[in-house]
């Protein structure tokens, strides 16, 4: 993996430089990581997008189901959350 820094971006040349060749960057905020770039072409964006978007999906589900595994919630959680969502939608 390959880390830019935020302010880096400036670098316009650089970054996309670095992109084609290695195909995807982290950036970085005061060290952190906070985005992803990656390269598509324009007949692929849209393929792609929906890729990324069912991947952070599919990850989201499971560390909802590691939680659930490490802390079970109670019934009258559940229950809780029922009646939230419920009185919500009415």
């Amino acid at each position: 993996m390959t880390y830019v820094a935020v302010q880096d971006l400036k670098r316009s040349r650089a970054i996309w430089e670095s992109l084609a060749q290695k195909h995807e960057l982290i950036v970085t905020r005061d060290g952190k990581p906070c985005a992803i770039l990656i390269g598509v072409t324009p007949e692929n964006v849209e393929d792609s997008l929906a890729g990324i978007r069912r991947s952070l999906f599919s990850s989201a589900v499971d560390r909802a189901r590691r939680t659930a595994a490490r802390r079970p919630p109670t019934p009258a959680a559940i229950e809780t959350v029922i009646r939230q969502n419920r009185a919500r939608r009415a």
